[in-house]
């Protein structure tokens, strides 16, 4: 029997491992660039050609996808892969800790890191955020191990990882440190500092650190105006309090319960249960959680990649939830298999039923307040259903059933959740997990000058084009391949280029006459705007009325004597 549930364990776990690296790396160079990204991307283009780059303290992932693109070009494909084999690298780190924290807990934690939605957004966008988590918990590993070199290292990696890595990490660090502390067996507080850092090897650690941070933030003097991003993370961080980002706290915080509902339920109830537990640690983690909330609650300029340092101890607590009440049905494991297996269809029907309610166009003149009447009985009727079986058959068996049946609901609703925050679902723009928003017409901009310069030339980038004031990086990095192009601040009235792009509301006078085609760029949704029946349609279509959707248009100008005919 042992060895069965070893097999499942290993088919079950391969199972969710192609599905993690599959949703991270499936049509990863479809989705064009957004601003926060193309300025990434762009930084390390420059960096390789010499040019002016975009200051960024992200100096090791500038750096490593500086190299990417010496090696493989600069696609998008190419400027995201490192952040894919962040994520899915960062599914196996649980099982670092295997000597002292039980495996199927581990197993637990390693299987939602592979599906949850916030990792998987990220993991498909260039940012440093699970960066910061990955050399985190690489550190918190090679300081267990009392290996003062590797801790060095990967404390210097953390630096150059830019200001995600100030917004939680202090607080783990702490944490850790405790440990230290409270495990040196000595009478006072300054010998068991002593006993610490001899110990530890202070000195070695501080070589180690010092040596890293010059070698990996110039990678071995190749980058050397690198080295001055050391410190700018932490520049970055203060200069954060006194400024507002375009994501509001509300948010930030009404994306993370969408998309982590299930997450934050079941962390929830782990917490509730675990946090005064004999280990301390749980409530030194809790704590942990409480302080990061507040923090993004107070701290002005939030992002998405913020929610990662609430998300990780939510998935721990559920972990610990699920491992103790409902990895091991016991006895009764086939009659609460068979009434978890009804309940569950019944379940996905009742979706069903919701989906045809609230996106059919057949439906529209009903009510919503009706439809969701019909939703919420059709759930009352399942769970009186289960009230019936508790009070008839036993209790126990109900709420393993019904806790079953939750569960493998919550881990269908993360995976459809994760699906859609990997932008692998149209439309893709009406996404909140976005570091920013992503630009819509950026293949047919790139198509129509392409085919207009190669009916002129006879190539595709020899266009001659000119930007206006136009401060998006992510046009910067579309039109990266074009070899005639110029960005501007004004239109010279002498100037004649055959391509001019401005924004929407700005005219250009010139002696040569041009025609105009604009191209929608961005479309932000107003979220405030929606409708409890409009924000049912999204949740299950991810579909947004055009009029509630804030637009940027750009304007393409051609010069009238490259149509065919004049």
């Amino acid at each position: 029997m042992k060895v069965e549930k070893i097999i499942i364990q290993k088919i079950t776990f391969f199972i969710v491992l192609t599905f993690a690296i599959l949703i991270r790396f499936l049509n990863l160079g479809n989705l064009p660039l957004s601003d926060f990204e193309a300025k990434l991307a762009l930084n390390s283009l420059h960096i390789l050609s010499g040019n002016d780059a975009y200051f960024t303290s992200d100096v090791f992932l500038t750096n490593i996808n500086a190299v990417l693109i010496y090696l493989f070009g600069d696609s998008n494909l190419v400027v995201r892969l490192f952040s894919a084999f962040v994520g899915t690298l960062l599914v196996f780190t649980p099982f670092l800790f295997r000597k002292v924290v039980d495996n199927k807990l581990l197993f637990i934690i390693s299987l939602w890191l592979a599906i949850d939605p916030v990792l998987v957004s990220l993991s498909r966008q260039i940012n440093s955020s699970l960066l910061c988590v990955l050399f985190g918990v690489l550190l918190i590993y090679f300081i267990l191990k009392k290996d003062e070199i590797a801790t060095g290292i990967f404390s210097s990696l953390l630096l150059l990882c830019g200001k995600s890595v100030w917004f939680g990490f202090f607080p783990l660090m702490v944490l850790f440190v405790y440990r230290m502390f409270r495990n040196s067996k000595t009478k006072d507080n300054e010998n068991g500092i002593s006993t610490f850092l001899d110990q530890f090897r202070a000195k070695r650690y501080f070589i180690s650190l010092a040596v890293s941070l010059v070698l990996l933030s110039t990678f071995g003097f190749i980058f050397r105006s690198q080295f001055v991003g050391v410190i700018q993370g932490l520049l970055d961080y203060f200069q954060g309090w006194g400024s507002s980002s375009a994501v509001k706290v509300m948010d930030l915080f009404r994306a993370i319960f969408i998309y982590e509902f299930p997450v934050i339920f079941l962390g929830l109830l782990g917490i509730i249960l675990f946090s005064r537990s004999i280990n301390k640690y749980y409530s030194l983690l809790a704590i942990w959680l409480f302080l990061s909330i507040i923090h993004l609650l107070t701290y002005p300029s939030v992002s998405i990649a913020n929610s990662v340092w609430l998300v990780i101890p939510f998935i721990i607590f559920g972990s610990l939830f699920i491992r103790k009440y409902a990895l091991d049905p016991g006895q009764n494991r086939k009659i609460i298999g068979l009434i978890s297996g009804i309940g569950f269809v019944l379940m996905e029907f009742l979706t069903l039923i919701s989906i045809n309610l609230m996106t059919n166009f057949a439906t529209l003149t009903q009510s919503p307040v009706s439809k969701t009447i019909m939703v919420i009985a059709g759930v009352v009727l399942v769970l009186f259903a289960i009230f019936l079986i508790g009070w008839s058959l036993s209790w126990k068996i109900a709420g393993k059933s019904l806790l079953f049946i939750f569960l493998v609901y919550f881990g269908i609703y993360t995976l459809s959740a994760g699906w859609n925050g990997a932008g692998l679902r149209s439309p893709y723009e009406n996404d909140m997990l976005h570091l920013n928003p992503i630009p819509i017409s950026e293949k047919i901009l790139v198509s129509t000058i392409e085919n207009y310069s190669e009916w002129t030339h006879g190539s595709k980038h020899e266009a001659e084009i000119q930007v206006i004031n136009i401060d998006y990086p992510s046009l910067n990095w579309t039109l990266r391949n074009f070899e005639n192009i110029e960005f501007v601040n004004h239109f010279s009235i002498s100037a004649n280029p055959e391509f001019v792009i401005t924004k929407f509301d700005q005219t250009i006078e010139a002696a040569d006459s041009y025609k105009g085609q604009d191209f929608e760029w961005i479309a932000t949704p107003i979220w405030n705007l929606l409708i409890p029946n409009e924000w049912a349609n999204w949740v299950l279509s991810r579909r947004i009325p055009t009029n509630l959707q804030q637009q940027d248009l750009i304007i393409l100008w051609v010069r009238n004597d490259l149509f065919p005919g004049n």
